[in-house]
This record gives structure tokens, C-alpha cells and sequence, in this order.
């Protein structure tokens, strides 16, 4: 009996120890995965960059003095410009060389106001490196803010409308990058109720439209739809629209400076 019982210590011993050497050599702790984002390369080196600016700013002065010169548009298309001056003198038309559609990369605009009203245009053109030539991206009437985020808010020639002083009729074109130029999305009119009780239609004002008695609604278009909306609407359709981006002051200069030595 003493020698069974003398068996059975030592096997309980011996698991005890084997139980003990698992743990201990048991395998180490997975080291942890390292799950950062890898960073991101830039999309062009700033010496490229520099570089594509560079050679875009003299195809941009060239195509100015081409159109001090020759009155014509970059396009190649005729400006119509009278050399009596009878709608002033070419030096009262701008230009500007800079990024106003945040693609990263400098644009010219061009102001052209020495023509009658349909004839008074502002045009921003891209630079093409590999063929050197220019694309026109925006050609409207020249009253245009432009954000930060590729936005182009553009004043109509005329407000024959129902605004009155509420507000000048704009559109807002918002640039695609895939086609490389701007593209209408928005048109914004509005109807004062002091200046028409009905519209050409004979249909009375939207007054249940004018929650808060505004006295005048807003006429907004997108596409083939027209809708109107309150004044206390539109205000926050426009904030959400253009989505806290900042106007972006351009610096224009007479289109007869790059024709300077």
C-alpha cells in the first residue's frame, strides 16, 4: 500500500511539473499590428508644380498681349472690340493669374467689359502641359466671386425680374474636375410681393410658401426644376451649399500690363 501510494505522489509530481514547464514555455504574446494608414504621397512635387506654373504663366501673358494685340480671346474667337473706343479703351479690361478653381493649379482669367452688355464676358482658362495650349473652363458675364472650394458664384447681366432689392439673380457653377471645367448647377431669382400680386400665369404669390411674412420669396432653379423657397430657407440652402468656403479675392490687373517690358 505505502508503495502505491508512493507511485502515485511521484505521478502527481511530475504533471505538476510539466503543467509548470507549459506555462512558462508556452509561446510569447503576439507582438501588436501596427494598423496606421500609410501616409500618403503628395500628388505632385512641388518642383513639378512650380515648374507647370512657370510655364503656364507665359502662355497665359502670351495669350493676353495676343488679345491687346490682335483683340482676340484666347479661344481664338473675335472680341469684338471697337478701335473708336466708343465702348472705352482696351486697358479697362483685367486679367489675373491664379488657382480659382482649388485645383491646385493657376488659371487665367480674363474680365472683358469694352463691349456692349452681351458682349461683356469674364473667361477662365487651364493650361495644358502637355500640347502648351489653353481650355476654356468658364465663359459668363463678368460679375463672379469664386470660393475655395471650385464654386463660381455669377451675377446676371440683368434683373428684369420680381427681386427688386432683395436680391441680384445669380447662378452657381461648381467646377468638375474630371471634365476640367465649370458646369451651371443653380440659378437663384427671387419675387418681392410690393412688385407683383401674381405671375404671368395669373397664379397668385406663394404666400403660404413666406412662413415668416418676408414679403418676398426665392425662386430657385436646379436643372429642369423650379421651386420656391422661404427667405429663412434659402439662407440656409445657400450656407449648406457652399459649405463654409471663403470668397477668394483675385488680383486683377489692366489686360495692357502684360504688354509692358
Amino acid at each position: 500500500m505505502k508503495k502505491i501510494r508512493y507511485i502515485i505522489c511521484v505521478a502527481m509530481a511530475a504533471i505538476m511539473l510539466l503543467a509548470a514547464a507549459g506555462c512558462q514555455g508556452g509561446e510569447a504574446p503576439a507582438e501588436p499590428t501596427n494598423t496606421a494608414e500609410p501616409t500618403a504621397e503628395p500628388a505632385e512635387a512641388p518642383a513639378a508644380q512650380s515648374e507647370y506654373n512657370a510655364k503656364a504663366e507665359a502662355a497665359y501673358k502670351a495669350a493676353v498681349e495676343k488679345l491687346v494685340n490682335d483683340k482676340v480671346f484666347p479661344n481664338g474667337e473675335d472680341t469684338g472690340f471697337a478701335d473708336d473706343s466708343s465702348f472705352g479703351d482696351m486697358g479697362e479690361n483685367r486679367y489675373a493669374i491664379a488657382d480659382v478653381d482649388s485645383d491646385g493649379k493657376d488659371e487665367l482669367i480674363i474680365s472683358f467689359t469694352t463691349a456692349p452688355v452681351a458682349g461683356e464676358v469674364e473667361q477662365v482658362y487651364g493650361y495644358n502641359d502637355a500640347d502648351g495650349t489653353l481650355k476654356l473652363k468658364l465663359n459668363e458675364f463678368p460679375q463672379v466671386t469664386y470660393y475655395t472650394n471650385g464654386i463660381a458664384e455669377v451675377g446676371w447681366s440683368h434683373n428684369q425680374g420680381w427681386a427688386g432689392d432683395r436680391l441680384w439673380p445669380y447662378s452657381l457653377f461648381f467646377y468638375n474636375a474630371d471634365k476640367d471645367e465649370y458646369e451651371m448647377r443653380y440659378s437663384v431669382d427671387a419675387w418681392d410681393k410690393a412688385l407683383a400680386d401674381k405671375d404671368a400665369d395669373g397664379n397668385p404669390y406663394p404666400a403660404d410658401i413666406d412662413k415668416e411674412n418676408a414679403g418676398y420669396v426665392v425662386i430657385l432653379t436646379e436643372g429642369t426644376e423650379t421651386r420656391y423657397i422661404s427667405a429663412s430657407e434659402y439662407e440656409t440652402w445657400r450656407s449648406d451649399t457652399l459649405g463654409g468656403a471663403q470668397k477668394i479675392e483675385v488680383e486683377y490687373k489692366p489686360v495692357t500690363d502684360s504688354t509692358e517690358k
